[in-house]
């Protein structure tokens, strides 16, 4: 493995290890709960907000640099472009939510968090078609990982507490009440199991790449 690779694939790798940190710092210092907190809940305090931020800051940079994960597979033709544009959206999405926090701006989380699962669901799918392989395994790989992906955002959708937001929507000049219903509310459990097992769907489809 050439050092392009060893630095892409390590730099996803630390994607996937930033998030872990983050969840495991947010609950040690009972900023967020032990088991079954959503990603977003789990970064929204010091000191782990700034370890969030400035680690998505670092792996969109290192990123980009390397072109990104589309070029690696396809170089030419409209089907490049739209996906680069989709892989794009990804990542300033990414930077963005990892720059505002849930609980300052609830509507602008909300519309990212959609770009993003969106976004990354039809690059995905894009990527999988445009990259025909004669590795079946890998095409197997790549198409169990997107339909376990679909299978995640179906759930997510079924499962949002509309409750939670709306008493959010009522908690808007109360910080403490936010904090509590977005990294405490055991109501956000089935929610959160389906977003990260999305998460990490997204991460094993680009070491796949």
């Amino acid at each position: 493995m050439d050092s392009q690779n060893v630095i892409y694939y390590s730099n996803i790798l630390f994607l996937a290890t930033l998030t872990v940190v983050c969840r495991a710092l947010s609950t040690s210092q009972g900023h967020s709960r032990s088991y079954y907190s959503t990603i977003s809940g789990n970064y929204m305090l010091y000191p782990e907000r700034w370890l969030f931020q400035f680690g998505i800051y670092a792996f969109v940079i290192v990123h980009a640099i390397q072109g990104g994960a589309t070029i690696r597979l396809i170089s030419n033709g409209f089907i490049t472009n739209t996906l680069v544009f989709m892989e794009i959206v990804e990542l300033v999405s990414l930077v963005i939510i990892a720059s505002v926090p849930v609980q300052k701006i609830l509507g602008l989380h909300a519309l990212l968090g959609f770009f993003l699962f969106g976004s990354s669901l039809m690059w995905m799918i894009g990527l999988g078609i445009a990259t025909a392989t004669s590795a079946y395994t890998l095409i197997l790989t790549r198409l169990c990982i997107i339909l376990t992906a679909l299978s995640c955002i179906y759930n997510m959708v079924s499962s949002l507490p509309f409750d939670v937001i709306e008493e959010l929507s009522r908690a808007q000049g109360d910080e403490m009440k936010k904090l509590q219903l977005l990294g405490h509310d055991k109501r956000w459990n089935r929610f959160a199991v389906y977003e990260w097992l999305y998460f990490f769907c997204m991460i094993a489809f680009l070491l796949c790449t």
